[in-house]
């Protein structure tokens, strides 16, 4: 086996075992790769799942200031200094001069009073706040649990438990990896997020079996891998011996 080849499967083969897809922020959702950043908009996008065929559903709604439109005509009344967020029917989050309420059925709640920003995961319908260089899991009122550590955040989205962030120079981080370098004065949002890949509707054992495989295959190719490159190490060696000078 070609030694480059065989170093680069393990790789591969982590990044299957990972599930892991990188998507813009749009309706459909399309994989991205460096040449399709969306521009921000008035529409908003959230990633809340795939079909049993593997389609990305998304909702959406568009904020025209003072007036919110969901993607089932729904209207709700806003504040334009107000970051919103739809999360149900009739259920809406608002972060409004670091307050976050949630306007559900007509009633209003506070939640946490101590925010700069906030996020709702729509798969595992999950709150998150963003406050002093931290994110935090919301419980209850003004009561959170210590989930990432992240200096000068602009903005942030979390799917399925997958934080993807904006950091206010720009740069948009997933677990340690920049994905995009934007222009700070164009991008109040993330156009792009990561999302877990599509997994086919098996059974839970049938998709363990599936991680164990790949994952024993990925350890033998590093073995394989590491006794190769010892042998040409040491084949080399005794070569270079043999042609010393008496």
């Amino acid at each position: 086996m070609n030694l480059r080849l065989c170093l680069s499967l393990p790789s591969l083969l982590s990044s299957l075992v990972s599930g892991i897809v990188i998507y813009t922020r749009t309706n459909p959702p399309r994989i991205y790769d460096f040449r399709n950043i969306p521009l921000e908009t008035n529409r908003y996008f959230n990633f809340v799942g795939y079909s049993r065929d593997g389609r990305s559903i998304v909702r959406s709604f568009s904020n025209f200031g003072s007036t919110i439109i969901d993607d089932t005509w729904q209207t709700y009344l806003t504040h334009p200094e107000c970051v919103f967020d739809i999360i149900g029917i009739d259920d809406m989050l608002a972060h409004c001069k670091n307050r976050l309420y949630r306007m559900k059925n007509r009633v209003n709640q506070l939640l946490n009073t101590r925010v700069e920003a906030f996020t709702f995961d729509h798969v595992q319908n999950q709150l998150y706040t963003y406050n002093g260089g931290t994110i935090y899991r919301l419980q209850d009122f003004n009561f959170t649990v210590k989930m990432w550590s992240a200096p000068h955040v602009r903005d942030f989205n979390i799917v399925d438990g997958l934080l993807t962030v904006l950091h206010t120079n720009g740069s948009v981080l997933h677990n340690g990896t920049i994905l995009a370098r934007l222009d700070p004065s164009q991008y109040q949002r993330l156009p792009i997020y990561a999302a877990p890949s599509f997994k086919p509707w098996t059974d839970d054992s049938l998709n363990g079996l599936i991680n164990f495989m790949l994952g024993s295959l990925t350890i033998l190719l590093i073995e394989h891998c590491s006794r190769k490159a010892t042998y040409s190490y040491k084949k080399r060696r005794v070569k270079r011996q043999n042609h010393i000078p008496v």
